[in-house]
């Protein structure tokens, strides 16, 4: 997220909360991350909910341009805080920066062919639909799940987690990556297939607790196989910004 307390200091300060992410992200073939806020310049007046975040599209644009971002999921409880016209504009915000998304009703899966090798991501938010994933997994060589759970602050797994996760890897889906829960969950081998509970928070401040989290690197070959996952540790500042060891930078 780049909007409360963490888009004052954006806004304030200009400081970039991703400034401490790895050269390798930047530089990798393809970037991903899950985005929690609308970035547009207004709210609807009939949106009700209790946490509602929104970050201004210039300055998020330029964080998440700079950071490397090639993709963002949107299947998460706050990339509709701005209503229906709020994620358009996020869309096209991110769009006109080269940034591409998935995981939202009109693009549930995004298709990218890098170096000879589909990659289908597929954003999870409650529901799947297996229509969905069963073709996202027939068009690609790689299928990679981005999964956004409602059990928060709970490191254990949750049995609507293992559910949708069986769903997803008996179908064919290659990697889950979780998120949502704001802390670190397990990781786990399940049909064959690479699952990430979840990574824990990014950026994101007011949770006292559950302070770290981790990037994934994710090797694939030619024929678009996992060769290799390498976890990479980062802590929360009270900032609410990610910062590395100096040994992973």
């Amino acid at each position: 997220m780049l909007a409360r307390s963490v888009g004052e200091n954006i806004d304030k300060h200009h400081v970039d909360p991703l400034a401490d992410l790895p050269e390798k992200l930047v530089s990798a073939d393809l970037a991903i991350l899950n985005l929690e806020c609308a970035i547009c310049s207004e709210l609807p007046d009939e949106i009700d909910k209790k946490f509602i975040f929104q970050a201004r599209p210039q300055s998020a644009t330029n964080i998440l341009k700079q950071a490397g971002m090639d993709l963002v999921s949107f299947a998460n409880n706050h990339s509709g805080d701005g209503g229906e016209a709020g994620l358009l504009e996020t869309i096209r915000h991110l769009k006109n920066t080269g940034i591409a998304g998935f995981g939202h009703p009109e693009m549930p899966v995004r298709l990218v062919k890098k170096k000879g090798v589909t990659v289908a991501f597929i954003g999870v938010y409650r529901e799947i639909d297996l229509v969905v994933v069963d073709k996202a997994v027939r068009d690609s060589d790689l299928a990679i799940a981005f999964v956004h759970w409602d059990c928060e602050h709970n490191p254990g797994v949750a049995p609507e987690q293992t559910r949708m996760v069986q769903q997803l890897t008996s179908l064919g889906v290659n990697l889950v990556v979780g998120s949502g829960t704001h802390c670190v969950q397990k990781s786990d081998i399940v049909n064959e297939s690479s699952v990430f509970y979840s990574l824990g928070d990014l950026v994101f401040d007011k949770i006292p607790s559950h302070r770290h989290g981790f990037l994934l690197e994710v090797l694939v070959d030619s024929r678009g196989g996992i060769c290799g996952i390498n976890e990479i540790p980062y802590q929360i500042e009270q900032s609410g910004f990610p910062v590395l060891p100096l040994d992973t930078q």
